[in-house]
């Protein structure tokens, strides 16, 4: 995903990303945060978060069914 984004003391500024957000399209607004004395060190904040929820509830579901199995076969 290509971002373009507008800084206080640099400009307009592009980066490339890789995203988690699905279902997204050309002109879409995407909160961003940057560091402003380096800003080409950009995050999407609700992006990394999908990857630590959904690794969390995976991880969760996991060890239910781990356990569950264990449980089932005493």
């Amino acid at each position: 995903m290509v971002i373009r984004y507008e800084t206080d003391n640099h400009g307009t500024l592009y980066a490339t990303l890789r995203s988690h957000y699905p279902f997204r399209k050309v002109g879409d607004e995407l909160p961003l945060w940057y560091d402003p004395d380096e800003p080409k060190n950009i995050k999407l904040p609700f992006s990394d978060s999908i990857s630590y929820i959904l690794s969390i509830v995976i991880g969760v579901l996991i060890i239910y069914f781990g356990i569950f199995i264990v449980n089932k076969n005493r």
